[in-house]
């Protein structure tokens, strides 16, 4: 299955909570991701006192890491289907595009089967980068620290696949 559970503080009222879209295949998927009235696919912001929800973007596969620099500056690491792992620059209210969009490919094969019937999605977000062959993201992290002072102020990505840090 395609699902992840990362949290992340927004405020001091909210979390951020990352949710898959439970689909190993992400073709049976599409009627979940892109549907607003279900959970799959999306991040949700949760009021922590009431917990009280709402979706703060959709079209997510699996977003393994996610990391709040500041309410402008949110980043979360996401797995494609067979390449296409994704950084991208979470924006609320903002399509992400899973099923239709993605630099991944199906197992096996050479496309992913769904662009040919690719619909328009108003306000589609590319990633900021996405990974072909996959390096199976993980956790992503925003790093501040004068310790090494070349990463200072850059997100740092860590990966399943290669045991590295991007």
């Amino acid at each position: 299955t395609s699902a992840s559970g990362r949290i992340a503080k927004f405020d001091e009222n909210h979390i951020l909570l990352t949710v898959g879209d439970f689909l190993y295949d992400g073709v049976n998927s599409k009627n979940l991701v892109q549907d607003l009235g279900n959970d799959y696919g999306k991040i949700l912001k949760i009021n922590i006192f009431d917990f009280t929800y709402k979706i703060f973007s959709l079209g997510h596969r699996n977003p393994q890491g996610l990391t709040v620099i500041n309410k402008e500056n949110i980043f979360s690491s996401e797995h494609g289907p067979y390449g296409g792992d994704e950084i991208n620059k979470i924006i609320e209210n903002k399509n992400y595009g899973w099923p239709y969009y993605t630099y991944g490919t199906d197992y096996g094969k050479k496309t992913w089967p769904l662009i040919k019937n690719k619909i328009k999605l108003e306000n589609y977000i590319e990633p900021i980068i996405s990974w072909t062959p996959s390096i199976a993201v993980s956790q992503i992290v925003f790093y501040n620290s004068n310790y090494f002072e070349k990463w200072k102020n850059s997100l740092l990505v860590s990966t399943l696949k290669n045991k590295s840090i991007y």
